[in-house]
């Protein structure tokens, strides 16, 4: 991909993106100096709604846009307001509108979202609305062997990733995380625990090829 790399003024080609931080490519390109990665201002906007909705809330849908360059130097307030609320089912829905603005007033990154949020009309329930969720913790919450997950269709069980390649947890132990809007199980997740972690580093030092690097360039052989 030759058009990819320009090269800088050294003669040392380098990728295009560095206009996020070569303040003199940018201006070689006409702007004052250089910007942000788009995608920054999109983590940004989702981070502020998962602070909003809690842990509970389920941050369904998202659309963001980023209308203009964010420079370096430049503040990004965050903000959102909600436009309107629903109730679907059994799911308490609100819509957000989310602004991204700088400190000269220019809305850069607008967006909007869809959060469903836990009733407070009634006490937290499994999402299923099955007889075996009417416990204090629901079923999809309590730690079950894995010789009782049983897998569908579309359904997936993930292992812990040890060594180069997938390992049971040493407890035996996975949990559920369900789809809050449809309220099905997509997946059972492996629940590590202090001896995975044992696992896992001992597995990582023996990925070495003596111990601990002892140069720069030994670290970077090994990367």
């Amino acid at each position: 991909m030759p058009a990819f790399y320009v090269a800088d003024r050294y003669g040392v080609p380098d990728v295009v993106q560095r206009v996020h931080w070569d303040h003199d490519r940018a201006t070689e390109l006409g702007l004052p100096t250089s910007y942000d990665y788009g995608q920054m201002r999109t983590s940004w906007l989702i981070h502020l709604v998962a602070n909003w909705m809690g842990d509970d809330g389920w941050l369904w849908k998202l659309d963001c846009q980023s209308r203009a360059f964010n420079f370096m130097g430049d503040t990004t307030i965050c903000s959102g307001e909600v436009v309107d609320k629903r109730i679907e089912g059994p799911h308490h829905i609100v819509d957000l509108k989310l602004a991204g603005t700088n400190q000269r007033g220019e809305v850069t990154a607008p967006g909007t979202a869809t959060v469903i949020l836990p009733s407070a009309e009634a006490r937290p329930s499994c999402p299923h609305r099955r007889p075996t969720c009417v416990s204090a913790v629901p079923r999809c919450c309590r730690v079950r062997p894995i010789a009782h997950v049983r897998a569908s269709p579309m359904r997936r069980t993930y292992d812990l990733y040890i060594d180069g390649r997938p390992e049971k947890p040493a407890s035996g132990e996975y949990f559920d995380t369900d789809n809050p809007y449809t309220g099905e199980v997509w997946a059972s997740i492996a629940r590590g625990n202090a001896a995975d972690v044992e696992r896992a580093v001992a597995a990582a030092t023996r990925a070495l090829p003596s111990g601990m690097p002892s140069s720069p360039r030994i670290v970077a052989d090994c990367c």
